[in-house]
């Protein structure tokens, strides 16, 4: 019994890895992504999230370079708002997709130097467009960028609002290679790597499940 509880473990081991890995783009983000002429599968999700209860003010003379929350502020408004971490160019770049849910908005908040200290560019405005694709317009002169996420009409934000603010970034380029332009004379076509889809696994892990139970049969 415990050769065969070995064996089985061994078996789902093996089916795991070859399965392929599970889509990082939702459906219903997919068609927003592809509606602007790109691959969902050529992007992944972004953790964005930083902070509950907090939000930037990137003109703010006193707290401009840091986040506003309940640990250096009293502000009555600090429960409107979800916070997120701070971006450079390298880390959301051109090409990334924002989208943001209805009944909701985003200030997309900017710094000009590194260290977020303060500049005198206008703080950017609340956005609610569905999706928005970051673009060198998008970045502007701005080194850092971050988001303050809150509801409309405004509210006290819950743990579960943070779903209505989704970002995609571009995988990297290893992750995306395309495949080669045809010549004249086509080289040899490469053996296609083995796929497996979710009835393969299942039907692997039947089909062991089986041979155990008829090998338990047996040595009755």
């Amino acid at each position: 019994m415990k050769k065969f509880a070995a064996f089985l473990l061994c078996a789902l081991m093996v089916v795991a890895m070859m399965a392929p890995s599970i889509a990082a783009v939702p459906s219903a983000d997919a068609k927003l992504i592809e509606s602007l002429g790109k691959k969902s599968s050529d992007y992944v999700a972004l953790d964005w999230f930083g902070e509950m209860n907090a939000y930037y003010n990137s003109s703010d003379t006193t707290y401009g370079n840091v986040v506003i929350s309940k640990a250096n502020s009293d502000a009555s408004n600090l429960p409107n708002y979800i916070a997120s971490k701070t971006f450079t160019q390298k880390e959301l770049p051109v090409g990334s997709i924002i989208i943001v849910d209805a009944g909701y908005q985003y200030r997309p908040e900017g710094w000009v130097n590194a260290d977020l200290s303060k500049d005198d560019v206008a703080r950017p405005g609340n956005v609610n467009t569905n999706v928005v694709e970051v673009t060198k317009e998008w970045w502007g002169t701005f080194a850092v960028r971050a988001f303050n996420l809150s509801v409309t009409p405004t509210r006290a934000v819950t743990e579960g609002d943070k779903a209505a603010l989704r970002i995609y970034v571009p995988k990297p380029a290893e992750e995306t290679t395309k495949a080669p332009a045809a010549t004249t004379k086509p080289a040899a076509t490469p053996a296609a790597p083995a796929t497996f889809d979710a009835g393969i696994i299942v039907a692997a892990v039947a089909a062991v499940s089986l041979a155990g139970t008829v090998v338990l049969k047996k040595k009755r």
